[in-house]
């Protein structure tokens, strides 16, 4: 019930956006937003606080600074334990309901918000539910997006990239790496480019075939050590990336349960769906236009103008 009540807001923030619109547009205006650390910043006004939301389509809710909650007042919610990509929250988390926002100039109230200590980095994370909401075009060489409406724009005829959907989840695209074929789950909140877990990358000698190093992961519930290294090319739908950077969790780290799970997530049957094999991020993705329909797992990968 929360999630679906979570849905219903954001598609109102949608519909509103939208009815502003000339008819025969159906199209935002382009919005100029800053790409921090592979993140997606939007300008947003949260109570009377200005600041900026990071767009994760990975976090399955919103989630709200903690900053905020303890020096403005919103509605209780229900508590809920946070899944990470490199552990889960082992105490549940306090979340908080009618929290006002102002985003694309729109004002309303939204569910669903998840404490979490941002720092000073973001005052919210809009999450899955936001991304399912309409048709995202994001212009990352070019730091801006914008809205679409799902009825007037035709995905379908322009795909150009196999994608997958998963239910319950977000949807799986298909890349090529070294030419192996490979289902990864499209996230804006991965900062890296392909996070994926060790056992596959040993598997194809990736470790011993090219040269790693140490980095360092961040996740919204903890941090771990994580090898990485660069693959000659992954193939995105038409397109080729050179020099990709690929990264595994160190030895004595692993990928959560959780993270796990939903990465091969089973339908109500015996038969298994396509499984994915890690996160598709930032490192791949900035090169691109993307063109996303998350909800029916529709997807265009173009170029930037000029």
């Amino acid at each position: 019930m929360r999630l679906l009540c979570i849905l219903a807001k954001t598609s109102l923030l949608v519909m509103v956006l939208l009815s502003a619109l000339p008819a025969r547009a159906s199209v935002s205006a382009w919005l100029d937003v800053e790409i921090i650390g592979g993140h997606i910043h939007v300008p947003i006004t949260v109570q009377d606080v200005q600041g900026t939301a990071i767009l994760d389509s990975g976090a399955e809710l919103h989630a709200i600074n903690t900053n905020l909650i303890n020096t403005e007042r919103f509605g209780a919610g229900a508590s809920v334990k946070l899944a990470g990509a490199y552990a889960d929250d082992k105490l549940p988390r306090r979340t908080v309901n009618d929290v006002p926002i102002t985003l694309f100039g729109t004002s309303l109230k939204l569910d669903g918000f998840a404490e979490v200590d941002l720092g000073q980095s973001a005052l919210v994370i809009l999450g899955q539910p936001f991304f399912d909401a309409f048709v995202l075009q994001i212009d990352y060489p070019n730091s801006r997006m914008r809205i679409m409406d799902r009825k007037a724009v035709k995905l379908h005829k322009e795909k150009n990239i196999r994608m997958k959907k998963v239910e319950g989840g977000l949807p799986l695209v298909q890349v090529t790496v070294e030419g192996q074929k490979t289902w990864l789950t499209l996230d804006t909140g991965n900062s890296s480019g392909i996070l994926m877990n060790r056992g596959f990358a040993e598997h194809k000698g990736w470790l011993e075939q090219f040269p790693a190093i140490a980095t360092a992961g961040e996740g919204m519930v903890s941090a771990a050590k994580l090898i990485s290294f660069q693959v000659p090319e992954v193939q995105f739908g038409p397109f080729t990336v050179e020099q990709a950077l690929v990264s595994v969790p160190d030895k004595g780290y692993n990928l959560s349960q959780s993270f796990n799970k939903r990465l091969s997530k089973t339908t109500g049957t015996n038969i298994k769906q396509k499984t994915s094999k890690g996160l598709l991020g930032y490192d791949i993705v900035k090169h691109f236009v993307l063109t996303v329909d998350y909800k029916n797992a529709v997807m265009h990968v173009g170029l930037p103008e000029g």
